[in-house]
């Protein structure tokens, strides 16, 4: 015991807290058993660390056994539940220091639990009291946007977000129970007429709402949004007077023709399905093997000369984050950008990727590179799997020419764009597009 009188955990309790750590970082997946989820980070982890598991095995091979199974899981069940505790009082220290205490006294779950966490971490981070180790505004700004499909501001609601969110949703149920109880819907070729708003409602849709609105206009005129280009997909939302938003712009293109939410869902868990098991493991080793060099030192993040981990990778929720040759140093005011999708994302293996790397330090490239973290949740319905950044127009350019010889008929999409920094804020390629669709709508109702 200590001085305090406290007792000291013994290596192999350290080691299980280091565990217990490692697995909080890696969220379970839908549909995935806890039993499940435990064996499999099990196996990651001792797959990454082996020299601990031969250090725990050695250091108690003469204690005594394990008595049973039962108290495993209800030692396991307490640390986990200890390990949740002191973060739920980490937040709401924080919390109550940002006087965040008086606005909600609602704790949300799923993702928008995940957005409720990522406000706060900012308005701490901003505040100089970061909730978690690590925390910067800039990486925590650029992970709300990916995974929210909009910038962060400071008057930030959750509680405004999720009531807005349900009343999207609300619109677009009331507009499908419009169109199946229609008189005006008649059964053609065994299909069901899309039954279109009026110019005038048009105005209320904005983001998923004015997308399903548009696949039932392109599928009035037999045109496949699948097959065009990320710009013509803007100017086809424009002529139309719907408001897409960034996070439509960026989807996989087979997601553009969905005209409710349910055909989204059912094609997304189709191409979730496509993507093999073997394949899903591998990608899954890759991330966590990228994560952890991450955060070594900048001479022990280097997968091959002049090709190197981004360190933004360690605490990036989205993306990881490659370096090659002399990549992209400071805040730009615009940074020139190319981006590709592949048609089966089973032929996208890491050491496919590596080898694309390779080949464009090769080409002497001088940029950045990133992939998604997450191959069945992120992969499957991204526009962008693969985004260079280069250094110069020139650079990004020559990026996409290396792509396109490099995955020639596995390449699905491809693109040019450029990210700006517009009244000192940040914007991607597809948040410029989705400005200019607004700009231009709302200039054409006024006209």
């Amino acid at each position: 015991m200590n001085l305090e009188g406290q007792v000291q955990p013994t290596k192999e309790e350290k080691l299980e807290i280091e565990k217990e750590l490692f697995k909080n970082s890696h969220a379970v997946r839908v549909g995935q058993s806890m039993a499940d989820y435990k064996a499999e980070m099990d196996a990651l982890w001792n797959k990454m660390h082996p020299e601990k598991k031969e250090t725990l095995e050695t250091e108690t091979e003469h204690t005594e056994p394990v008595q049973n199974n039962k108290e495993d899981d209800e030692q396991w069940k307490r640390k986990v539940e200890a390990s949740e505790g002191k973060r739920q009082e980490d937040l709401k220290r924080v919390r109550k220091e940002l006087g965040l205490d008086t606005l909600s006294t609602e704790r949300f779950t799923g993702s928008l639990g995940k957005i409720q966490e990522y406000d706060e971490r900012i308005r701490a981070v901003r505040a100089g009291k970061p909730i978690k180790n690590g925390d910067t505004e800039d990486v925590l700004l650029e992970d709300f946007r990916s995974f929210v499909k909009q910038d962060w501001s400071e008057d930030f609601d959750i509680n405004k977000f999720q009531k807005e969110r349900e009343t999207s949703k609300a619109f677009s149920a009331s507009k499908a129970n419009e169109s199946t109880g229609s008189s005006s819907n008649t059964e053609r070729k065994g299909e069901k007429e899309e039954v279109l708003v009026s110019t005038e409602e048009r105005e209320k849709l904005t983001g998923w709402s004015a997308s399903y609105e548009l696949a039932k206009i392109a599928k009035k005129e037999g045109l496949d949004l699948a097959g065009l280009s990320r710009e013509e997909y803007a100017e086809y939302a424009i002529k139309n007077l719907l408001a897409i938003d960034d996070d439509q712009l960026r989807m996989a293109p087979w997601q553009r023709n969905g005209t409710s939410v349910e055909e989204l869902l059912e094609g997304r868990k189709k191409a979730r399905a496509e993507v093999r098991k073997e394949t899903e493991e591998v990608f899954d080793r890759f991330f966590l093997e990228m994560k952890t060099k991450a955060a070594q030192q900048e001479q022990d993040r280097y997968l091959s000369e002049k090709i190197r981990v981004r360190s933004g990778t360690k605490d990036s929720d989205s993306w990881l984050f490659f370096g090659i040759n002399d990549s992209l140093d400071g805040n730009r005011p615009e940074t020139y950008k190319s981006y590709i999708s592949v048609k089966d994302l089973n032929t996208l293996t890491p050491e496919r990727f590596v080898s694309f790397l390779k080949a464009l330090k090769d080409s002497d490239y001088h940029g950045d590179v990133k992939i998604f973290q997450d191959i069945i949740q992120q992969g499957t319905g991204l526009n962008d799997q693969i985004v260079m950044h280069g250094r110069s127009e020139k650079d990004s350019k020559l990026a996409l020419e290396i792509a396109e010889k490099f995955f020639a008929g596995d390449l699905n999409k491809k693109g040019i764009g450029k990210d700006e920094i517009i009244d000192g804020k940040e914007y991607s390629y597809s948040q410029i597009l989705a400005r200019k669709i607004k700009a231009e709508i709302e200039a054409k109702r006024a006209s």
